[in-house]
């Protein structure tokens, strides 16, 4: 590596550093690497001129010690900063945790070698070496976590909980009699229930053939969409319950503002990307061409 690309890069992780999000999209770092080395040409350096992949594969290369990338944000690549608390993760992140604890999602939890983190989709692991099926909680493994909570139960409260459900009911008539008659139990078995099927997740990833450093990184992405499958339920319920229906329509619209707004952004980024070729390629319509037009006369 030249002196040239070496003083980029440092400029590159400097401003990464100085970002006070723990988390940045592929197009927040286009925009990022454009400020920090505006002379740094990313696409030669890699060797890929045209077309995607150039981006993640620099950061693959040349800032993998600063970026570990975590999920996707929308159509974009989504990385963690400096090994950061993520926090709450936007977008699938949460379906991760919502897969694993329910037995009858149809989707597949999948650990991806190539792009080196934790996925669901609807198909299984492919046969080969590029990827590893996470096995998800059984029925029988949340019974047990459940017999051994009302094990846990002082014995006045084990009885009230008999009185009222019989044993083996399904968990719907469960958690509902538990509502009823240990309403301040409630909280203690959801965190129960959570730590448990944590230790489980645990000991999957621990018995599979992967690096230390992927072991790590998929357990930060499952409690980080743990937290997040919580907070969007959190937000859900404070919606329906406590938001005035204006509000909530002025909230769904802002979302989709949002969404239109980050749309832009990720497109601009794209579009700054394309060689002339591929910009002289593109199809707009021509009311979108005359307005341009018009905003800038």
């Amino acid at each position: 590596m030249n002196h040239d690309i070496a003083d980029d890069l440092e400029a590159i992780k400097a401003a990464l550093r100085d970002r006070p999000s723990p988390t940045i999209t592929g197009g927040q770092l286009y925009s990022l690497m454009e400020a920090a080395a505006p002379e740094l040409n990313f696409r030669e350096v890699v060797g890929i001129l045209r077309g995607p992949g150039a981006l993640s594969q620099f950061v693959q290369s040349f800032l993998s010690d600063i970026l570990d990338r975590i999920g996707n944000q929308g159509g974009d690549l989504l990385y963690r900063v400096d090994g950061r608390d993520a926090g709450q993760v936007p977008d699938e992140l949460p379906n991760l945790w919502k897969n694993f604890v329910s037995p009858s999602s149809p989707r597949h939890l999948i650990v991806d070698r190539i792009s080196n983190r934790l996925i669901s989709r609807a198909t299984a692991a492919s046969v080969g070496d590029n990827e590893v099926e996470i096995p998800k909680a059984t029925d029988d493994e949340l019974n047990h976590i459940r017999a051994d909570f009302e094990a846990s139960l002082p014995p006045p409260d084990a009885a009230e909980l008999a009185k009222n459900v019989a044993p083996g009911a399904p968990f719907a008539e469960w958690i509902a009699a538990l509502r009823q008659c240990l309403p301040e139990a409630v909280r203690k078995w959801g965190v129960y229930r959570r730590d448990r099927l944590h230790d489980l997740f645990e000991r999957r990833v621990a018995e599979l053939d992967l690096p230390e450093q992927l072991k790590a990184k998929v357990l930060f992405q499952i409690r980080a969409s743990q937290h997040a499958a919580v907070e969007r339920q959190r937000e859900s319920k404070l919606v329906s319950t406590a938001t005035p229906r204006t509000d909530r329509v002025a909230s769904i619209r802002d979302t989709h503002d949002n969404a239109v707004e980050e749309a832009r952004s990720l497109t601009h980024c794209a579009v700054n990307l394309l060689s002339y070729d591929e910009l002289r390629a593109l199809k707009l319509p021509l009311g979108v061409v005359l307005d341009a037009f018009r905003s800038q006369v």
